[in-house]
């Protein structure tokens, strides 16, 4: 249930002109395990991809502005 308004509040945010980029689904393609738990928290592989990914988003937000 608070996925949904987690999406809207991101297009939301995008449609105010604030930086926002949504990578819950940053893990969509990846067939290991990226969680060290059962619940939420990431292992080192999870905390790999995430950081690259937010890596990608900085770097085409500084492109784009030069």
């Amino acid at each position: 249930m608070g996925y949904p308004r987690l999406l809207a509040a991101g297009r939301d945010l995008l449609a105010e002109g604030v930086r926002f980029s949504d990578l819950h689904r940053v893990f969509s393609n990846e067939t290991r395990s990226v969680y060290e738990d059962d619940c939420c928290h990431l292992g080192k592989l999870g905390n790999d991809l995430l950081a690259d990914a937010i890596f990608r988003v900085i770097a085409a937000d500084l492109a784009a502005d030069h």
